[in-house]
This record gives C-alpha cells, structure tokens and sequence, in this order.
C-alpha cells in the first residue's frame, strides 16, 4: 500500500507531492471491466521526468515511490478462497478468451503498431 495525496477526480496531479493519480475507470472504457471493479489507479511522477537530466536536480527521497510504502499485506490464496464468505471469481470473469475480450483486438493492434515503428 502507498501513502499518496488524496484524490480529486480521475486524475490528481499534485505538484507538492510530485505525484500524478490516474484511476483506471476513468482512463479505460466501460467494456474494460476488472479496472472499473477493482479501482485501480496508475501513479507517476508530476511533473513528468523524462530523463537523467531532469532528475539530477532532485534527491533521490524526492522522487522515489519505494519511500511511499505505507504497508505490506501477505495473501495466502489457498486459505482465503477456501473461506465461504467470498466466493472465487471465475477466471473467464478475469481474463476473458481472447475472442471475447473487446480490448484484446485493440492491444493487439497498438503493440503491433509500437514493434513496427521500433524497427
């Protein structure tokens, strides 16, 4: 779990905190369902440093998610789904087959599209 400032919307940029806050539900579409269940969020730095040079003008403290960490969970998978008050999702409810999946045609085309114009 990281401590991170509290959010204001489906994207929270604190320049104080030097910390951006994306919620998936708000950056994925509605046929994307595990994101909008399970309230996910993507974290970056704010501004954005996009290399070396920025960074050197910053401590390593300032700018390291790993000094967020408020605590760490263990999760035994094979005793909690034993447990009868949550019931197992079903995989196929997770993970949809590819031809069902409406977002699987779509990353498909985008990393297709990355590796051709990395060439």
């Amino acid at each position: 779990m990281l401590g991170v400032p509290n959010l204001s919307g489906g994207v929270t940029a604190s320049n104080e905190a030097g910390v951006q806050i994306i919620r998936l539900s708000s950056a994925c579409p509605p046929s994307a369902v595990r994101p909008h269940i399970q309230e996910g969020y993507l974290l970056g730095e704010y501004p954005e440093l996009s290399g070396f040079e920025q960074k050197e003008f910053y401590q390593p403290y300032e700018i390291d998610f790993g000094l967020r960490l408020v605590a760490k969970f263990g999760f035994d998978p094979q005793s909690f789904w034993k447990r009868d008050t949550f019931p197992m999702v079903k995989k196929r409810e997770l993970y949809p087959p590819p031809d069902v999946d409406p977002l699987f045609k779509l990353t498909l085309e985008v990393k297709q599209n990355l590796e051709s114009t990395t060439l």
